[in-house]
């Protein structure tokens, strides 16, 4: 049987989760604060569910990596 509270939880974790993400990617970049709390939302997810939406940790990552490196 399937555990609809779970699923619910989960599917708006994901739902914050890509928002987030939308904004990152709208301003360009991610500040420390900023992807702290999104690492935080995103390990209140089932480990399955990590597996399958790690790809939005690592463009957060990715956001906050490029914010480092200086522009020439």
């Amino acid at each position: 049987m399937i555990n609809r509270r779970a699923n619910q939880r989960a599917s708006y974790l994901i739902m914050k989760l890509d928002f987030l993400l939308d904004t990152f990617e709208d301003f360009g970049t991610v500040d420390s604060y900023d992807l702290r709390d999104f690492a935080k939302i995103f390990r209140q997810l089932p480990l399955d569910k990590q597996e399958t939406y790690g790809w939005m940790m690592d463009q957060a990552w990715e956001l906050f990596d490029s914010q480092e490196q200086p522009e020439r």
